[in-house]
């Protein structure tokens, strides 16, 4: 069975890792054979494991790092004896801190497939609208006839979906989150392109205008926030 472009004939584990290195790796080649007839089931589920193991081991090597730097402190506690009493508070915050950060990661993994599924929704319908505004009205300028039919909410959630193969750069320390970054954009722009059969320029623009309604969006929520904290301070005046 071919789902959404991943073949899962062999086993889904083999499917997963295969459809992974396409998807970085040959990402023109895996959009043109994503068929949009399928369900969603097997995007979604593919894009929930991807964020999931970035996030997850993006977590363990936080707290790696936080580990080594604890047991730093307490070296140093140990070679000042004149502080010793100093040292030892400090290592119990120290220690507390550091369960806390535990913690909240722990957690922060736990809830990720329910923040991923929600931000790949949320964006599908952003990508829907910016196409549907632009693809039908410049398409036909260009001499390109774009695929109109296939411009829906369920090829915009594969897109979306399928740009968390991009998480996996977390795993690497320190500039993982900028890769993964740019890399769900490339994912997202040439998505868009091959889907729906548009040139690079258009599909840009649609990828751009997606951000750009993203941000007003927020921005309008944030104004709507501020407003009503504004008023509710004027009224218990």
């Amino acid at each position: 069975m071919n789902e959404g472009g991943i073949n899962f004939e062999r086993g889904p584990i083999s499917a997963y890792f295969e459809g992974l290195r396409n998807l970085l790796f040959r990402t023109t080649a895996f959009f043109r054979s994503v068929p949009l007839d399928n369900g969603l089931g097997g995007p979604l589920a593919f894009g929930l494991v991807s964020h999931w193991i970035g996030k997850a081991g993006e977590n363990l090597w936080l707290n790696f790092l936080n580990s080594k730097t604890t047991s730093m402190m307490w070296g140093w506690g140990n070679r000042l004896p004149g502080i010793e009493n100093l040292g030892r508070d400090a290592r119990w915050h120290m220690a507390q801190q550091r369960l806390t950060d535990w913690l909240n990661g722990v957690s922060s993994v736990v809830l990720d497939p329910f923040f991923t599924v929600f931000w790949i929704l949320f964006g599908a319908v952003l990508l829907f609208i910016s196409a549907r505004i632009f693809i039908g009205s410049v398409s036909d300028r260009i001499g390109k006839p774009a695929r109109l039919r296939e411009i829906s909410f369920a090829s915009a959630v594969r897109v979306i979906a399928y740009s968390q193969a991009a998480a996996v750069f977390l795993l690497i320390p320190t500039i993982g989150s900028f890769i993964a970054f740019w890399m769900g954009l490339w994912i997202i722009f040439v998505g868009i392109r091959e889907l729906y059969n548009v040139t690079n320029g258009l599909a840009l623009w649609v990828l751009l205008s997606e951000k750009l309604i993203l941000f007003f969006v927020f921005g309008a929520t944030l104004l709507a926030v501020f407003l009503w904290l504004i008023t509710l301070v004027f009224v218990h005046l």
